[in-house]
Formats: C-alpha cells, structure tokens, sequence
C-alpha cells in the first residue's frame, strides 16, 4: 500500500473521529443521499401507476 494514500487516509480518520460536526454532517449527507435515492427510485417505479 502506498504510504502517501495512508498518511492521507489515517489524517482524514482522525479528522473526523475528532470533529463530532463533521461527522454528524457527512453521516446525514450519507442518509439524505440515499433517501433522496429510494424516495427518487420509489416515484419512478409508481408513476406509471399514478399517471394513468
């Protein structure tokens, strides 16, 4: 594993295990995203349904 991409990504881990904020924010961004998804996929297989 390359050193530079793991001194990058232990940096940002510690990042966020110190910034309660931060990982609050990506976490909801995370479930908005993917609700935002299902709730997309959910209308587009009902619209023929609702659009007779």
């Amino acid at each position: 594993m390359d050193v530079n991409i793991l001194s990058s990504a232990t940096l940002i881990y510690a990042v966020l295990r110190h910034t309660d904020t931060m990982a609050f924010f990506i976490k909801y961004r995370c479930l908005f995203l993917i609700f935002a998804q299902g709730r997309g996929y959910v209308e587009y297989m009902s619209r023929p349904l609702v659009g007779l």
